[in-house]
C-alpha cells in the first residue's frame, strides 16, 4: 500500500469534530450559575448577617477581605477550567488565585489580634461543616464532570483548581452569613475547605485515570 491510498483509507468517512466552548466561556457559566444558586438557596437556609451593609461601607478591612476572596474564587475557577483544554492552560490565573487566596488567609491570621468585625458567638461548627461541604460538592460535581469530558493533561491540578474554587464560594458566602470568631473560622470554615480540597482532588485523578484505561 503506497503512501496515498494510506492517508484515503484513513481519511474516508471522517466525521467533523465540533470545537469545544472557550475555558474562559465554560468558567463564566459555571460560576455564574454556582454564586446565583447559592444566592437563592442559602439567604433561605442562612441570611446574611444583619450588620452587613455597615461593615461593607464602613470597615475597610472586612471589605478588602470580601473582595479578596471573591477575586480568588474567579483566577482559580478560570485556572480550572484553562487547565483541562490543552494550549489554553496558563499559570496566570493560577498563580494569582494560590497568591489571592494565601493573602485571604493571612488576612484571618492578622484576625487574631485585630478582628475586622465584632465577635458574636459562632453557630455549631457541625452545621458549618455540612453547609460548606454540600454546597461545594453541588458545585464540584458539574465542573469536575465537564473538565473529564475536555483533556486536562495535569489531571491532578485541574482537580485541585477546580475543588478549591467550588469550596470557597460558599466559605464566602459564610464570610458575610456566619459569626466572626477567628477560631471558629479556622475550624468551622477553612478546615472543610481543606479536607474538601484534598479529597476531591483525589477523586478526580481517579476518575481520570479510569477514564484514560
Amino acid at each position: 500500500m503506497n503512501n496515498q491510498t494510506l492517508i484515503q483509507s484513513l481519511s474516508n468517512n471522517l466525521q467533523p469534530v465540533k470545537p469545544t466552548l472557550s475555558p474562559n466561556l465554560i468558567a463564566l457559566i459555571w460560576l455564574s450559575a454556582a454564586v446565583a444558586a447559592l444566592a437563592i438557596a442559602a439567604n433561605f437556609l442562612w441570611p446574611v448577617r444583619g450588620d452587613l451593609w455597615q461593615l461593607i461601607t464602613h470597615n475597610v478591612r472586612f471589605t478588602i477581605e470580601l473582595i479578596n476572596v471573591v477575586a480568588a474564587i474567579v483566577m482559580l475557577t478560570l485556572a480550572a477550567f484553562r487547565s483541562a483544554v490543552p494550549g489554553e492552560n496558563s499559570a496566570t490565573p493560577a498563580r494569582w488565585g494560590g497568591l489571592l487566596t494565601l493573602t485571604w488567609l493571612a488576612q484571618y491570621a492578622v484576625g487574631i489580634w485585630l478582628p475586622t468585625a465584632e465577635d458574636r458567638t459562632p453557630p455549631s461548627e457541625f452545621m458549618c461543616w455540612v453547609f460548606i461541604i454540600s454546597y461545594a460538592l453541588l458545585f464540584f460535581i458539574p465542573a469536575m464532570i465537564t473538565c473529564l469530558r475536555l483533556y486536562p493533561l495535569a489531571p491532578k491540578r485541574t482537580g485541585f483548581y477546580c475543588s478549591l474554587a467550588a469550596g470557597l464560594i460558599p466559605t464566602a458566602y459564610m464570610h458575610i452569613a456566619c459569626a466572626y470568631s477567628i477560631s471558629h473560622i479556622f475550624s468551622a470554615h477553612i478546615l472543610p475547605l481543606a479536607v474538601l480540597a484534598l479529597a476531591a482532588t483525589a477523586v478526580f485523578a481517579v476518575l481520570y485515570r479510569r477514564k484514560q484505561s
